[in-house]
């Protein structure tokens, strides 16, 4: 019995020695001992950002211990880890980010080690011209930021003493008294700028929409002297996808809700691509500083639901902007006149939109084609039935009832399109979440610092 107990505790002593040592069986043991990192903030506080749909929660930072203290050298210079939680809209949880390797200004103000503030890059614009961007210690995960360029008017000579003229002149997005593109610029960020990404679907039951503008050719008949200018739309572009959520759009048919032809239970849906970035922190004021930018879908094909059985049908915002546009481009005495339509979107990697990176390019169409330029036509400017101008506008003689004759370059527009007729309402099914189009709607929030 006492020889029992000896080997007992012989054994508790040696299973007492190997778990603290640190290679033991072949496994190593990680012996855990307390961090020297100094709290120097820890601060909770429900800061709401309406325009950014986004709440922050808490905010810690932390300080490297001086290098006599701490049970090791971590750093040869003061660096600081900062954790942020928040909350973005529609999570039912807190979303948390943590941001290392960060030094800081005599202000208080904390950036990446390699973005310290006074570092210069430089960006060949869409114009040719050179964006230089200057790092700030306010926003310092920041590495660009320059105004998106975009032609404002071009005037082209044809004249004898002159055969060729081009004058090209360009304005800044913001410019273009667009007020959703009023934050528009190109960005891009250090490590840890980006705090959040998702895609989420949001029914469009409000009317959330983007804008456009009408690029506007006018040419004088005798001299083919043109100019080209662009102009703010008025009318706004619906965001998102129709969808069928049924697939009870046969003619016909009776949808979820009873009701025959009217299609009253399909929807519009959009699907947000959204990123938040934090742009700046500072340790002494406890602030922190963030924008979001984000891309959504624009609805693109020319109706929206309705009766397919009524003499009216509903009109999109896509429908209305073509509209408006042409009536733009109508010529004065002795004037040709052509139009487009230009809109803000975010450029497109892999399938996936980057919202920091918006262009200034031509609407698409429903099969994903530019619009190209059209000459005006004035059958459609003078058309006050929907339903005249939702038929055909290329081939007047084919459609049901007969439609308007715009002219074969007005192809670019609605090829593709559902054609609405009396005959038949809608031909097909108006669109589904997998017929998006490439063209993409870009949004950003100004920035807005929030302190703790």
């Amino acid at each position: 019995m006492k020889i029992r107990k000896m080997y007992s505790k012989s054994m508790s002593v040696y299973l007492a020695l190997a778990t603290s040592s640190l290679v033991s069986c072949g496994k190593v043991q990680v012996k855990s001992t307390g961090g020297n990192a100094i709290l120097v903030l820890d601060s909770t506080k429900d800061i709401t950002i309406t325009d950014q749909e986004l709440t922050l929660k808490r905010l810690r930072i932390w300080k490297s211990a001086p290098n006599n203290v701490g049970p090791g050298v971590v750093s040869l210079v003061d660096s600081y880890v900062a954790e942020i939680w928040f909350r973005a809209v529609g999570d039912e949880n807190d979303q948390y980010t943590i941001i290392s390797d960060l030094q800081s200004d005599s202000n208080g103000d904390l950036f990446p080690s390699t973005n310290r503030p006074g570092k210069v890059y430089s960006e060949v614009g869409s114009d040719n011209n050179i964006y230089t961007y200057t790092v700030t210690a306010q926003d310092g995960f920041i590495t660009q930021k320059y105004i998106v360029p975009s032609e404002y008017s071009s005037t082209l000579n044809f004249s004898v003493t002159n055969p060729k003229t081009n004058s090209t002149k360009f304005k800044s997005i913001t410019e273009l008294g667009v007020s959703e593109w009023a934050n528009l610029y190109r960005y891009s960020f250090s490590s840890g700028g980006l705090i959040f990404s998702r895609m989420r679907l949001v029914e469009n039951t409000t009317g959330l929409s983007t804008k456009a503008v009408c690029a506007v050719t006018k040419f004088t008949t005798a001299t083919s002297i043109s100019n080209t200018t662009i102009a703010a739309a008025t009318n706004k572009l619906d965001l998102g996808s129709y969808i069928d959520t049924a697939s009870d759009n046969q003619l016909g048919s009776t949808d979820a809700n009873g009701k025959t032809n009217e299609r009253s239970d399909d929807k519009l849906y959009i699907r947000y691509f959204e990123d938040w970035y934090v742009t700046g922190l500072n340790v002494n004021s406890r602030s922190v500083r963030t924008m979001r930018a984000r891309a959504a879908g624009i609805y693109n094909s020319r109706h929206l639901k309705a009766d397919s059985s009524a003499t009216t049908p509903a009109e999109s915002g896509y429908n209305k902007l073509i509209r408006e546009c042409n009536a733009a481009a109508k010529p004065g005495s002795g004037e040709g006149g052509s139009s487009n339509i230009k809109t803000a979107y975010a450029a497109i990697d892999s399938g996936i939109p980057t919202p920091t990176q918006p262009e200034f390019g031509e609407l698409k169409n429903v099969s994903n084609s530019d619009i190209e330029v059209h000459s005006y036509c004035a059958a459609l400017d003078a058309a006050t039935n929907a339903k005249d101008y939702m038929v055909s506008l290329v081939n007047a003689a084919n459609a049901t009832p007969p439609g308007l004759d715009c002219g074969t370059d007005w192809s670019t527009v609605n090829s593709g399109e559902n054609q609405w007729t009396a005959a038949n309402g809608y031909s097909q099914s108006v669109g589904s979440i997998v017929g998006l189009s490439l063209q993409y709607a870009v949004e950003q929030t100004a920035i807005t610092a929030s302190t703790f």
